[in-house]
């Protein structure tokens, strides 16, 4: 019986400027897209009296707003009626 032994990860090599500025957006694309699902679970969570979720959900919609935008959350950055109505 043969086990298979655990990648080691290693270093990688220096990121050029625009391999790093090209990572930076995506995970800042990233952040805005798991916000948007953070604000309608909170909705969800809200609707249904589960209290103690709503609380983790909003901590999670903080780290990730302030990943999406550079700056933390205000509160009204996080309010269900930031979104133009018709969407």
């Amino acid at each position: 019986m043969t086990s298979a032994s655990p990648e080691i990860s290693r270093p990688s090599a220096p990121q050029h400027a625009s391999e790093s500025h090209s990572a930076g957006r995506q995970q800042k694309q990233t952040a805005a897209y798991i916000l948007d699902m953070l604000l309608e679970m909170r909705l969800v969570a809200q609707g249904s009296g589960l209290r103690h979720l709503v609380h983790f959900i909003e901590l999670a919609s903080y780290e990730a707003f302030e990943v999406a935008n550079g700056k933390p959350p205000q509160p009204a950055d996080l309010r269900p009626s930031r979104r133009p109505s018709g969407e």
